[in-house]
């Protein structure tokens, strides 16, 4: 699931998904909600383990056949933290914040942890979120599609 890449002004995978994004007051990183066109994250405090903590983490789910929920959260991070644009947007929403204190750490971070590291769809612990995303702009997409084909129906060009 490759989500976009970034904006300055607003974080380009939320302006193509057309969602916006909050911190959640979860208490699980994996607690990431999605409710009304608003993306709940849980706030993550990176520190000088953080990396070795979740290295060891996706090691582990890399031998196991189930859902793989920090690999997922990885890749998920990485894909909305793609350049320190998006470290900086995460950061003031207070979604992540860093012991080390710079954006360019944060956006490492998630690339580091999914380098040579295999993504399988089938084990997205986030496959529902994605959905819910999805469902979410189809019906805007849908509704929008509707008004302006009925629009365009009605009014008369002079």
């Amino acid at each position: 699931m490759e989500l976009g890449n970034v904006y300055p002004d607003k974080h380009k995978t939320f302006q193509i998904l057309d969602v916006d994004s909050v911190k959640s007051q979860a208490k699980s990183l994996l607690d990431i909600d999605f409710h009304n066109g608003v993306l709940e994250i849980a706030p993550l405090i990176t520190h000088q383990f953080t990396e070795i903590l979740f290295s060891n983490l996706i090691a582990l789910e890399q031998h196991q056949k189930d859902v793989q929920p920090f690999t997922s959260y990885a890749f998920l991070m990485k894909n909305i933290i793609s350049d320190e644009n998006d470290a900086k947007l995460v950061r003031h929403l207070r979604i992540v914040a860093s012991e080390k204190g710079t954006e360019k750490n944060v956006c490492d971070l998630f690339k580091g942890l999914c380098e040579g590291v295999e993504y399988v769809a089938e084990k997205f612990y986030f496959a529902g979120l994605h959905e819910q995303i999805t469902e979410y702009n189809t019906n805007r997409r849908s509704w929008w599609r509707k008004v302006k084909s009925n629009c365009l129906k009605t009014c008369t060009c002079t």
